[in-house]
């Protein structure tokens, strides 16, 4: 769970005869083990096992296919996220390739160092993340949100 350490409330799903229902666990009612992410953030690996929860919305209610849109959603800003890691890396390191000189002339002279204009996998993914969003939102409400999530479009 993403910055789980810091949580005070948690919205989970669990199981029930109808289907995927979504509960409100509090914090500490569950069990949390935090851990470093990959990219510096803070993380917790939950323990519910018998722990009290309150139903969100109407018991009995099926929430499978609410929690399905809302993780494609997720997936999609994590895309996108992930994508401007790249087009930053790219750049912090093209500018580092023009900038440091060796042998009296910058880096990116040498032609084994040289970036095509061409090689920018961030635009490609760009393209892909903008085509799924519109399947994910079609006409609805969140299509709003396509700039913001894909950026510009090309």
């Amino acid at each position: 769970m993403p910055h789980g350490t810091r949580a005070d409330l948690f919205v989970v799903g669990a199981a029930t005869d109808a289907g995927t229902g979504l509960f409100l666990v509090p914090a500490e009612q569950a069990t949390r083990h935090g851990y470093r992410t990959y990219d510096g953030g803070h993380a917790a690996a939950l323990t519910l096992a018998l722990t009290p929860a309150t139903p969100l919305g109407t018991p009995g209610t099926d929430h499978t296919s609410m929690i399905d849109r809302v993780t494609a959603h997720a997936l999609v800003a994590q895309c996108r996220e992930t994508i401007g890691a790249m087009d930053s890396a790219l750049r912090i390191t093209t500018d580092h390739l023009r900038s440091r000189r060796q042998f009296g002339v910058a880096l990116s002279t040498f032609q084994d160092l040289r970036f095509r204009d061409r090689w920018r996998p961030g635009e490609h993914l760009q393209r892909a993340l903008r085509k799924h969003w519109r399947l994910l939102c079609g006409a609805s409400a969140c299509s709003w949100l396509l700039p913001f999530v894909t950026g510009p479009s090309s």
